[in-house]
């Protein structure tokens, strides 16, 4: 099995992302302001965009810029990394809010796990 190199991951991911929003090529490409065949050859793996230009696309795809990197189906490994991602730019009453909503979820999730274990 052959590796896949970082830009065809992310290709995938913003493919993948794109898809999951219901939005066509034509579509992402107007929001970011680039052409449907680049976004077609950055899908593919066969360009990548500016380093600059990752926060747009992680904007229009609604995501963490670090989720556009991840391997699909590896994207648990680095949880952490995400959670930075996502509590980035906010302040520290704002992170303890965000942290202690995550704490209580995962409670509940326990809790029906346990209530609940052939679920």
């Amino acid at each position: 099995m052959s590796q896949k190199s970082l830009s065809e991951i992310f290709g995938a991911n913003i493919q993948r992302k794109r898809k999951q929003l219901g939005l066509t090529q034509e579509e992402l490409s107007e929001r970011l302001g680039v052409g449907q065949q680049s976004l077609s050859r950055i899908e593919r793996g066969t360009m990548a965009p500016k380093f600059e230009r990752l926060p747009d696309i992680a904007n229009a795809l609604h995501c963490p810029v670090s989720e556009l990197f991840f391997e699909q189906g590896r994207a648990d490994l680095d949880c952490e990394s995400m959670v930075a991602d996502i509590l980035r730019g906010l302040t520290l009453r704002e992170r303890e809010s965000v942290l202690r909503f995550v704490s209580e979820a995962a409670g509940l999730f326990r809790s029906c796990r346990t209530e609940h274990p052939e679920a």
